[in-house]
């Protein structure tokens, strides 16, 4: 499978292409070992990006199963679309015009008003790897709903996200974040005060209250390093499962 151009990786915050290979396989590593996908499942990706989760995916679902992805920025699509539908056709990659200050500045579609285009419990599994961190509260919960309505009962969900606690909190204070989240914004904090949406944390507590009001128990939750703690993985990962 042809890798994405140096200049798309970048977009993700991967230093190159051997990273985003690595990101991609460890992504499809969770997706099995967490989330219990098998080869023949179907799986939405929310803001599927250059292809991350695709990539390695491509090498494990049989086709009898299925992927859908979404995104804003209409480039990555057309790529994903290129390089990997024309070899994969149960790989759907689909660009809806949402509007979004750093991604899609020209958008259309309000975050807070888009439906994803699939019918009820129609995926067992559904990952969101990247854009949770580029969200607003009043977005987020809407797609925690969207999320519940799509999967299928008894579904998992794979967040990565930051949360703020204590923790995290000090070790910022502390200057031994990667992410500068200092900005307190409405639930949250940013580390961008003029354009919020450049990465955002939310206080865990109260992510974790959105979370149980639309219905999922919380299977895992796993910390990330960063903040500076020592951790195996890098961001902090909730695992979702539809009830």
């Amino acid at each position: 499978m042809p890798l994405p151009e140096e200049k798309d990786i970048k977009i993700i915050d991967v230093d190159g292409s051997g990273e985003f290979i690595r990101t991609s396989f460890k992504l499809l590593g969770d997706l099995i070992q967490r989330l219990g996908l098998q080869h023949t499942d179907h799986i939405l990706d929310v803001g599927c990006n250059i292809g991350t989760v695709a990539y390695a995916l491509v090498h494990y679902l049989h086709l009898s199963g299925r992927y859908e992805g979404f995104d804003m920025v209409k480039k990555l699509i057309s790529s994903v679309q290129k390089e990997i539908t024309t070899r994969k056709p149960n790989f759907n990659f689909d660009w809806h015009n949402i509007y979004h200050p750093l991604y899609n500045s020209t958008g259309t579609i309000s975050a807070i008003n888009f439906t994803f285009p699939y019918p009820d419990e129609s995926f067992h599994c559904v990952c969101m790897s990247h854009l949770f961190t580029h969200l607003q509260s009043l977005e987020v919960m809407h797609y925690l709903d969207e999320i519940y309505r799509v999967l299928k009962l008894g579904g998992r969900c794979l967040l990565i996200c930051f949360l703020i606690n204590s923790e995290s909190e000090q070790l910022i204070a502390k200057g031994k974040s990667s992410q500068q989240l200092i900005y307190e914004i409405e639930d949250g904090f940013t580390k961008d005060i003029d354009l919020p949406e450049r990465g955002i944390g939310f206080r865990e507590n109260l992510l974790l209250k959105w979370i149980n009001e639309r219905g999922f128990n919380v299977l895992e939750r796993s910390y990330g390093s960063w903040c500076g703690r020592t951790s195996s993985v890098k961001e902090d990962l909730l695992i979702l499962e539809k009830k």
